[in-house]
C-alpha cells in the first residue's frame, strides 16, 4: 500500500492523534509529534504506509485492552478474546499481551483471587462452581488451587441460605429443606454438604 497524503485531520476522540488520508481514504492515525513530519500532497513509500498502520493498530489494541482492565478484571483468555471478537490480528494481538506482560497487567492468580473473593461476598457457590467458572476463563489448574483455599463449601453454603431464609419463613418445615436443598444443589454444592447447611440452626450460619 502506498499513496499520497490527501488530508491530515485532529482525531475528535483522541485530540493527540492525527488521523492520515491517503487518496481520499482514511488510512492510519499518528500521534500529532510524529505527524509533524507529515503534510498533504506527501507520497508515502509502501514500507512507510506499513509500519504507520501497524503502529497504529498496535496502539489501539493496546488502548482497548487497557479499556477493558480498568472497568474490571480480567484473565488473560478474556483479554484476548476481547481483542478477536474485534477482529484484531492474531500477531497484533499476541504483541499486545506481551506489552500488558510487561507492564506487569496480568495475573491470573490474582484475577482468580479477586474472582474468588467477591464471589464469597457477592453470591456464594461451591468450590466446584467456582473452579469451572475460572476454567472457563482460562486460569491454569495450580491457580486455581491456590485461589480456592481460601474458601469452604459449608460456609459458602450457609451464606448462601442467609441470604434467602426469610423469604421462606411462611413454608411448611419440610417444603423449606426441600427449597434448600435445591438452590444448594443448583448452586453446586455437592448433596451432603447442602443437607448440612440446610439442616443447621440458623444461629450457626456463617458468612465467608
Amino acid at each position: 500500500m502506498s499513496g499520497r497524503i490527501t488530508a491530515l485531520r485532529v482525531d475528535r476522540r483522541d485530540p493527540g492523534y492525527l488521523r492520515v488520508f491517503l487518496d481520499e481514504r482514511f488510512a492510519f492515525r499518528v500521534p500529532l509529534l510524529e505527524g509533524a513530519r507529515l503534510a498533504e500532497g506527501q507520497e508515502l513509500a509502501p514500507e512507510d504506509c506499513r509500519r504507520w498502520r501497524l503502529e497504529d493498530q498496535r496502539r489501539q489494541a493496546l488502548g482497548t485492552a487497557l479499556g477493558m482492565l480498568a472497568r474490571r478484571p480480567h484473565s488473560r483468555r478474556e483479554i484476548e478474546q476481547g481483542l478477536r471478537r474485534r477482529r484484531i490480528s492474531r500477531e497484533i494481538v499476541e504483541a499486545t499481551l506481551g506489552r500488558l506482560d510487561e507492564l506487569r497487567y496480568l495475573d491470573d492468580g490474582a484475577y482468580a483471587r479477586q474472582w474468588v473473593a467477591q464471589r464469597m461476598r457477592q453470591s456464594p457457590r461451591s468450590m466446584r462452581a467456582l473452579a469451572h467458572e475460572l476454567q472457563e476463563r482460562g486460569v491454569a489448574p495450580e491457580e486455581i488451587r491456590a485461589a480456592l483455599a481460601q474458601a469452604d463449601d459449608l460456609v459458602m453454603a450457609r451464606a448462601c441460605l442467609a441470604r434467602r431464609r426469610r423469604s421462606w419463613e411462611s413454608l411448611e418445615p419440610e417444603a423449606r429443606r426441600r427449597k434448600m436443598l435445591s438452590i444448594l444443589q443448583n448452586k453446586g454444592f455437592s448433596y451432603d454438604i447442602a443437607r448440612e447447611a440446610a439442616e443447621a440452626p440458623e444461629d450457626v450460619e456463617e458468612r465467608p
